[in-house]
């Protein structure tokens, strides 16, 4: 305990005495002594020797670190001199590793206020230069659990998913362990069959950061109808604003459930894409499934959805569903529209209740467009251009 500095044989006394008293359990002896040789760590000014700082971690698995103290007087000053300005690379690198084995080691015994000042740490190193410190503290970042702990901060987060405070310990740390921390989380969702811990898991995958969504579309095409489902609902919490590009397959799921999941996920994400890809997936969809994207659809009245409306017009084997799109076709104030609704009443193998409608709905419209096509109409042949004909001159009357 005099010594401030330890020679090669010195430290391998040092070690072995620190094991004597372990198994005779003289603990507060044992860890007075391991903390007594990271005193040099305290001396702001001095130059730190490397060879005292790389045989840090076999020291920290050496000491009992359930023993309160040692391990957060240790990782305070290790953290510390990590932040220092004026250290070496090497030297940083050396205790970014240290950090990294002390955490992994006393989240062993559940310290994880521990292992949250060492995840900060790092974390805030990292930010100062990321491309620098990719390989230090980014790493060390996503070391900084061993999976036994991360297993069982997820259980302890189901036990308490009540519990708010304890809520944001497990999000923070999970976040820092990432990404093998949410792929655990992930795993946990997928099996998962309790739907209040479903949805617990849900929303803290949500608060893991943007990998969650990357991880996420991994699991868009798995064979398991629930994973899906349950990945729907992971992407509606994230709100992705790049939900619309990943979600088709999910939309287009042969199961009415994942379907019903994606669509809520994809308007949950607000995006101006939305409308485009409900439509051009509405020939896939369950008819409840059908009914409730067409709604949207008329809420959105987006321009970019009438090539499909009128395809899933044209082609579509679901009467109602049929008629509801026409409907919302000719909601759209645009020109594309109308000429769409044109074209529906020049199909002769659709309904004629529909071809009727189509140009009820260009009766409507006021617009030169509007009158130009309905004269167009009117010039073919059948009962139904009799109609429009019969609009023409009512219009001329006026």
């Amino acid at each position: 305990m005099d010594n401030k500095h330890y020679s090669p044989t010195e430290f391998r006394r040092l070690t072995d005495l620190l094991k004597e008293l372990i198994a005779q359990r003289e603990i507060d002896r044992a860890t007075a002594l391991a903390g007594h040789y990271f005193d040099f760590l305290d001396d702001a000014n001095a130059q730190i020797d490397a060879v005292e700082l790389g045989r840090a971690p076999d020291l920290i698995r050496t000491v009992p670190l359930a023993h309160a103290g040692f391990a957060s007087k240790t990782g305070e000053r290790l953290v510390r001199v990590l932040l220092r300005e004026s250290l070496s690379e090497f030297s940083h690198v050396q205790v970014a590793s240290a950090l990294t084995v002390l955490s992994q080691a006393v989240a062993a015994f559940e310290g994880f206020q521990t292992v949250q000042m060492i995840g900060a740490a790092l974390e805030n190193s990292l930010k100062r230069d990321p491309a620098k410190h990719k390989k230090c503290c980014e790493v060390g970042l996503s070391r900084l659990l061993p999976p036994a702990a991360i297993e069982r901060i997820i259980e302890i987060f189901l036990q308490q998913r009540g519990d708010s405070t304890w809520g944001k310990t497990a999000s923070s740390l999970l976040r820092f362990a990432a990404p093998g921390s949410i792929v655990a989380v992930f795993n946990h969702l997928i099996e998962e069959q309790d739907a209040r811990n479903r949805l617990a898991l849900m929303r803290l995958v949500g608060q893991l950061g943007p990998s969650s969504v990357q991880i996420a579309y991994k699991y868009m095409t798995d064979e398991r109808w629930y994973v899906v489902r349950n990945i729907c609902g992971v992407l509606a919490e994230m709100k992705d604003p790049d939900l619309a590009d990943h979600i088709t397959p999910a939309l287009e799921h042969a199961d009415a459930r994942v379907q019903q999941a994606a669509l809520k996920a994809l308007l949950s994400s607000r995006t101006v894409r939305a409308a485009p890809v409900l439509a051009a997936s509405l020939s896939k969809f369950a008819p409840s499934v059908v009914d409730e994207a067409l709604d949207e659809l008329m809420f959105l009245r987006h321009v970019k959805t009438v090539r499909a409306l009128e395809e899933f017009i044209g082609t579509s084997g679901n009467p109602a569903g049929a008629r509801k799109a026409l409907q919302v076709l000719a909601a759209i104030d645009d020109d594309d529209a109308l000429h769409a609704l044109a074209r529906l009443f020049h199909r002769e193998e659709l309904d004629s209740k529909l071809r009727r409608a189509a140009l009820n709905a260009l009766c409507q419209h006021q617009s030169p467009v509007a009158v130009e096509l309905l004269q167009q109409l009117a010039a073919s042949h059948g009962s139904l251009a009799e109609e429009a004909r019969a609009e023409l001159r009512v219009r001329k009357a006026r």
